[in-house]
């Protein structure tokens, strides 16, 4: 059975997280994974006339996440349907339903500790994550401490230690 899953990201390794733990600790089936990176939509007219997604998350994404993904992609092929990240522009809770009810949605899986590192044109999603009808998957505890990222954890090895 194959099943959607929508992973939250702000483009850095940590906010791959998530992903790991829910390939991990899956046993049965196959999913379908959205890597949703929520963002302002460009306001000019000359913005908007020349404004690609692709490159828009292109441009932000290091080479570690990609090497990340790469990994993940490698590591759990047999349980991976396809994976895709996409931008979502929307402002209203409405528009994230359409946006999960377009792409049939199952499960949102979230990472509890890994604090979201947004850019100045990002958007935090957890607002509408939690409005959301969809289920949402929590990973890993929260912690007292702050995110590995203050700490200069290489999230590369903290994904693949096992």
């Amino acid at each position: 059975m194959e099943r959607t899953i929508l992973i939250p990201t702000d483009l850095h390794v940590g906010s791959l997280n998530a992903l790991k733990s829910c390939l991990a600790d899956s046993t049965t089936g196959r999913f379908r994974i959205v890597l949703l990176h929520a963002m302002h939509a460009p306001s000019g007219i000359s913005d908007l006339l020349f404004y690609s997604p692709r490159r828009a998350l292109d441009t932000q994404m290091s080479a570690a996440f990609r090497e990340a993904l790469s990994i993940l992609k490698n590591r759990f092929e047999q349980r991976i349907a396809s994976m895709e990240i996409l931008p979502f522009h929307g402002i209203t809770q409405t528009a994230f339903e359409h946006f999960l009810s377009g792409l049939h949605v199952d499960e949102i899986h979230i990472s509890l500790n890994y604090e979201m590192r947004l850019s100045d044109r990002a958007i935090d999603p957890l607002p509408f994550i939690q409005r959301s009808t969809i289920p949402v998957v929590e990973h890993g505890g929260r912690t007292t401490q702050a995110s590995p990222d203050r700490h200069g954890v290489d999230h590369l090895q903290l994904l693949f230690e096992r």
